[in-house]
């Protein structure tokens, strides 16, 4: 039911609020999962910025697989800047971060908003534990 309410929604987005389509797409994400992601890529595709920062930010509920940080690499190149925070802060959410994050995470780098230079910056950094941690830990040594 929640999947037809947003397809009309997106269909005819321009007769609802913006606060009506992001409760929607939070909502889609809680009840359907994966099965929302269509859904929220199509989303990033919206004339609004306001849409494709809320489809951002909940990419980040989502379990981090490929398609999932396809999407949010999409976002993080938008011209919008909230788009772009939202997206690099959802990537950040993702326990454990996927490795296959690190060449958007590298792009953010340089963008033009400190915050996203500093958000990437920071998962990076994530990732890095954790992976030597995880070599730490293959090769026997302790990690304190």
């Amino acid at each position: 039911m929640i999947v037809s309410r947003f397809s009309k929604l997106t269909q005819k987005h321009r007769i609802f609020s913006t606060d009506g389509q992001c409760f929607l797409l939070a909502e889609l994400v809680e009840k359907q999962g994966k099965e929302s992601l269509p859904y929220l890529v199509d989303a990033l595709n919206s004339d609004w910025s306001i849409v494709r920062a809320c489809a951002a930010k909940v990419l980040g509920q989502l379990p981090a697989d490929v398609d999932v940080v396809e999407a949010l690499a999409v976002a993080m190149a938008d011209s919008d800047l909230t788009v772009r925070r939202n997206a690099v802060e959802s990537l950040g959410m993702m326990k454990p971060v996927p490795v296959s994050a690190i060449p958007a995470l590298l792009e953010a780098l340089v963008d033009e908003d400190v915050l996203v230079r500093e958000v990437a910056l920071l998962v990076l950094q994530e990732i890095q534990n954790v992976i030597v941690a995880e070599t730490d830990a293959c090769n026997g040594r302790s990690v304190a």
